[in-house]
């Protein structure tokens, strides 16, 4: 018998989420690579039907198992990266995507991306809490996040720079992509360019418009590295 009464005990049921996928990260000049296992809670908008809630599920699936497992992920400061990544054309050296942060990629600031880039995908039929992430570098030990991710990460000005493509970063958008181009003086900011993974297939499988292959889109440019914020020399950054 519990030591509880019945109005002592909650009645509150969980939903959660997990997944499993592979990770290359690069910190500083050091390369490693990762299992990862995340559990996310979820909350789901009784409102939504069930459509939207398969295309969301559907999106954030494809999200982890095609796109996060094959990027290259790394601080939008790091040079040594952006090298490793970018000729100096602009064309990439590899067939992964890349993954650009704010900061280095670590559980603790993925485990926020992540849940900011889970509840982007979640369109409105979910929504995500609690965070939970390990990875096999860090033996016995799990990350947790509890909040709103998308509050602990910059905003777009703070990311880009006043002129912009989007207006929201990559991490509080719903569709494939894993970074933003900051854009030159001249650029046409209402015709962003197409890089990433095309995912608008999963809904026209769900309207039954017909089964179609993801489509990849991948970047021909190098992006330029921004210490403490933004790079001073960029025509994008705020006027005093």
């Amino acid at each position: 018998m519990s030591g509880f009464d019945d109005d002592e005990l909650f009645s509150d049921a969980f939903t959660w989420m997990t997944f499993k996928f592979k990770t290359i990260r690069i910190v500083d000049n050091i390369i490693t690579s990762h299992v990862n296992k995340l559990k996310a809670e979820v909350m789901i908008n009784e409102d939504a039907d069930e459509q939207s809630l398969n295309v969301a599920l559907e999106k954030i699936h494809f999200w982890f198992d095609t796109i996060v497992s094959n990027a290259i992920m790394f601080c939008r400061d790091n040079e040594f990266a952006i090298d490793l990544m970018f000729d100096d054309e602009g064309k990439q050296r590899t067939g992964n995507f890349p993954m650009v942060f704010p900061d280095d990629p670590t559980d603790d600031h993925l485990a926020m991306v992540f849940q900011s880039k889970m509840n982007a995908l979640g369109d409105d039929s979910m929504m995500f809490g609690l965070i939970e992430l390990s990875s096999d570098s860090r033996e016995n030990l799990t990350c947790a996040f509890a909040g709103h991710g998308e509050m602990y990460l910059p905003e777009m000005q703070e990311w880009i720079g006043v002129r912009s493509y989007h207006d929201r970063p990559w991490w509080s958008r719903n569709d494939g992509t894993t970074l933003d181009m900051i854009p030159t003086a001249n650029a046409d900011i209402t015709n962003p360019p197409h890089i990433g993974y095309d995912m608008s297939f999963i809904e026209k499988q769900f309207l039954k418009e017909g089964t179609e292959a993801a489509i990849i889109i991948r970047p021909e440019f190098k992006p330029r590295v921004i210490s403490g914020g933004l790079d001073d020399n960029n025509d994008n950054n705020p006027k005093d």
